[in-house]
């Protein structure tokens, strides 16, 4: 991956691999090199290197660091820990889950703006099929756009339809991305109607953790479809009419036996 003259933020920096992490940013190119550490101080006088205090476990220091860092290219999530345990203290686990986990997902989408907006500033007039290895799916961009609006957003209860109708476009990446906001508009405002109908079967007494993937499940019209689908739109807006006519009083508890996919929060 070519970071010369890029911003790249490396948490984790004041020791080890993180250490090692920067040290590699400078002697590939890298412009600037925010050097996160959880005390903030760090052994490195090289001028392009801006050291950060950040805990990746406070949303606070978060929050600040991506006021403080405004354009970024490159997010290398490296801090960790590792506290050796048999597994028998609860409080060990949180607290790998704590920096190990959510520190990752808090940082990953408190960045993701940055991110996005420093890969349209620099590359916006080349095709998104290029970005395809670094995007992964074209499903994850317009998850992420929905992500990015709205944090605790359900977005697994959707993938699976995202994932089989989008697909990288030839289009420009400014271009393509308006597309992906237009369409995770649609999501969002899909998954106001799914919550709705969720909060109506749980007013009924219904109970499962899987409340929110059993609505989708019942309105998604894909699963009935084996030949050519219909555009993601058309599916979208097929699947918001149906939330409208979506009858509570048919559902019984049996009906969730089988109920499966992502829990509706994490």
């Amino acid at each position: 991956m070519n970071i010369a003259n890029k911003t790249v933020l490396i948490t984790g920096a004041n020791r080890g691999i993180g250490r090692a992490l920067v040290d590699e940013a400078l002697r590939r190119g890298a412009k600037t090199v925010y050097a996160g550490t959880r005390s903030g101080a760090l052994q490195n006088t090289d001028p392009r290197v801006t050291p950060l205090t950040l805990d990746v476990t406070d949303l606070a220091q978060i929050q600040r660091g991506v006021d403080e860092v405004g354009t970024l290219d490159v997010l290398i999530n490296n801090a960790g820990i590792a506290i050796y345990d048999d597994l028998s203290n609860l409080d060990v686990i949180e607290q790998h889950l704590a920096v190990n986990f959510l520190g990752m997902l808090k940082m990953t989408r408190a960045f993701l703006p940055l991110l996005r907006r420093g890969l349209v500033d620099d590359d916006s007039s080349r095709p998104e099929s290029n970005f395809a290895f670094y995007l992964e799916e074209s499903a994850l961009v317009t998850l992420g756009v929905c992500y990015e609006r709205v944090p605790r957003f359900g977005g697994g209860a959707y993938h699976s339809i995202l994932r089989r109708l989008e697909e990288f476009s030839s289009e420009p990446l400014r271009s393509a991305l308006k597309v992906h906001e237009k369409r995770a508009t649609m999501v969002l405002d899909l998954e106001e109607r799914v919550a709705a109908v969720v909060k109506k079967l749980k007013e009924r007494g219904l109970v499962s953790p899987y409340l929110r993937s059993f609505v989708v499940a019942r309105i998604n019209p894909l699963r009935w479809i084996k030949d050519e689908p219909p555009p993601l739109e058309e599916v979208l807006k097929t699947m918001r009419e149906r939330t409208m006519k979506f009858n509570v009083e048919k559902i019984k508890p049996q009906d969730l036996a089988g109920a499966a996919g992502p829990p509706d929060e994490i």
